[in-house]
């Protein structure tokens, strides 16, 4: 569970869940939507216990890995799940007018997404 926090008071404003190792994170400017770009899929506990590298390459593979995330900050809703990244994405920014996201990632590409 990851928490979007307000900076000046402390007060949470939504609990999200986030399906990936979190790499990246930014909100549009217009404060609604709240993007994550993932790495590997989180381990459970009882996966912890295998071989890391074995594990590391299954979680790798799974269908959450290496994708843009976009949340409705207000409802905590995931509204657009961006896929097309075969590595880790690293980087994100969104538009200014909050329809467009641009993800880097460490597959070495850079790509544009619809978002709104």
């Amino acid at each position: 569970m990851q928490f979007l926090i307000e900076s000046a008071s402390g007060r949470i404003i939504q609990r999200m869940c986030p399906p990936g190792q979190i790499e990246c994170v930014a909100l549009s400017a217009d404060g609604r939507y709240a993007l994550a770009g993932t790495g590997a899929e989180k381990p459970t506990l009882q996966e912890m216990d295998r071989d890391w590298d074995s594990l590391y390459k299954e979680l790798l593979k799974r269908p959450r890995a290496h994708k843009l995330h976009v949340w409705d900050v207000n409802t905590g809703q995931e509204l657009v799940r961006c896929v097309g990244h075969t590595g880790s994405v690293t980087a994100i920014a969104a538009s200014s007018n909050g329809r467009v996201a641009l993800s880097a990632g460490a597959d070495r590409s850079v790509r544009l997404w619809s978002i709104g």
